[in-house]
């Protein structure tokens, strides 16, 4: 079962021989520097992998312009796009990218349509080339920046504010990052506490997230591949057809 705000930190104190404040988040000044390192250690975890319970689905209607949406007023609480994840259910095909600075540049230069549906990130906007579709359903993955919630497990939040929030993430994890961060910060001695803090998170992170198996041909992952254009979704693991990918 995972811990509370308030459990959390008194694990963390207790395991280093500090008697732990009753309240956190209405507490002294003790209870206040806790949930400050709460709150610091948290978002530090959270950037530091991709969760699997951080994963959240997103959608939009796509537009008939190069400028699909911002993501601060589209999806506010958007980290970043999990790779080959964006697809045009309406078409049942992926999109390719994101497009690279470079990439996007040459497009723009050379005023052509790419023949793979792609897509660019710029300044926390969402971007679609050449003459995209009006009226057309993208879904796609992305990392959520709220790491915890309220008590009830469905209320997200991007800090803890009360002793009975909990955390999406692993919360031994926290206790750790608690711990090393006290220590630190009371001019004691850390250096056991952080190795032990950071072979863990090493440890959950690569339980919670596997690697993909990675394919020996690398342009099979721009759509498509050296046995042509139809062979990318063979290549990953699908098996439609590919070769009249395009904006059309």
């Amino acid at each position: 079962m995972t811990m509370s705000l308030l459990e959390i930190c008194t694990e963390a104190l207790e395991e280093i021989g500090v008697d732990p404040p009753s309240a956190i988040s209405s507490g002294d000044d003790l209870g206040r520097q806790l949930l400050a390192l709460a709150n610091s250690t948290g978002r530090n975890l959270a950037m530091r992998g991709d969760w699997e319970d951080l994963k959240t689905e997103g959608t939009f209607t796509s537009l008939a312009t190069e400028l699909q949406f911002s993501f601060s007023a589209s999806f506010p609480h958007y980290r970043k796009i999990l790779p080959h994840t964006m697809w045009n259910r309406s078409r049942q095909e992926p999109l390719i990218g994101p497009l690279s600075s470079q990439a996007w540049q040459r497009i723009k230069s050379d005023s052509f349509t790419p023949v793979f549906p792609t897509y660019y990130i710029r300044a926390g906007k969402l971007y679609f080339p050449g003459e995209p579709t009006a009226g057309e359903e993208i879904y796609f993955e992305y990392l959520d920046k709220r790491w915890c919630s309220s008590s009830d497990g469905v209320t997200l939040k991007e800090r803890m504010t009360a002793d009975t929030d909990i955390p999406l993430i692993d919360d031994h994890a926290l206790v750790l990052g608690i711990r090393w961060r006290f220590l630190q910060r009371k001019g004691l001695e850390y250096g056991e506490a952080f190795r032990e803090f950071e072979d863990w998170v090493a440890e959950r992170l690569g339980a919670d997230t596997p690697s993909e198996t990675l394919s020996m041909n690398p342009r099979s992952r721009r759509g498509y591949s050296a046995g042509g254009e139809g062979s990318w979704f063979q290549n990953n693991g699908l098996t439609w057809d590919a070769t009249t990918l395009s904006w059309g």
